[in-house]
C-alpha cells in the first residue's frame, strides 16, 4: 500500500507541539541581472562584489541575533551578556515589525558604513530589491529582513 501524506510529509518523526522552530531568515545574494535592473540613481556606483559583501556582513548580524533568540527557550545556556541582548531585542520589537525578523540600524551601521555615500547606496539598493524593509518607530530605525 502507498501512504499518501500531504505535501510529502513523513510521519516517521512528527514534530512535538511547541518544538517547531522558525528557520533563520536569510538575505539572498544579489545577481548581476538584479543589479542591472536597479536604477543608476539608486545603486550609484556600487559593484556586485561590494553589494554581496555587504549582504554577507548583514547576514552575520542576523545570524548572531537569531542564535540568541533561538536559545531563549533555555535561558540557562545564555551568558549574562546574551541574556541582556535578548532583553534588549525583545524591548526593541514594535507592532510595526509584526512577526518578521529585524535588526537595528546601529547593528547594520557596525558592518556597513551607513554614514558614507556607499553605505547609503547599499541600503537603498537592498531596499529596492526587497531584501530589507525600513521601519522607523519612536526615532529608532530598524531593517526588517524580507523573505
Amino acid at each position: 500500500q502507498v501512504s499518501h501524506q500531504p505535501y510529502g510529509l513523513s510521519t516517521a518523526n512528527p514534530p512535538q507541539p511547541g518544538s517547531v522552530q522558525r528557520a533563520r531568515p536569510t538575505i539572498a545574494y544579489v545577481t548581476a541581472e538584479e543589479l542591472a535592473s536597479v536604477p543608476k540613481a539608486t545603486a550609484s556606483r556600487i559593484t556586485l562584489a561590494v553589494l554581496n559583501e555587504a549582504v554577507e556582513a548583514i547576514q552575520k548580524v542576523v545570524d548572531a541575533k537569531a542564535r540568541i533568540i533561538a536559545l531563549a527557550k533555555d535561558k540557562g545556556k545564555l551568558s549574562t551578556k546574551e541574556r541582556e541582548l535578548l532583553s534588549l531585542y525583545r524591548s526593541q520589537r514594535t507592532p510595526d515589525h509584526g512577526k518578521a525578523f529585524f535588526v537595528q540600524e546601529k547593528d547594520v551601521a557596525a558592518v556597513v558604513a551607513l554614514g558614507s555615500g556607499k553605505g547609503k547606496s547599499i541600503v537603498r539598493t537592498l531596499r529596492h530589491l526587497k531584501r530589507l524593509r525600513v521601519v522607523s518607530t519612536n526615532g529608532a530605525t530598524s531593517y526588517v529582513v524580507c523573505e
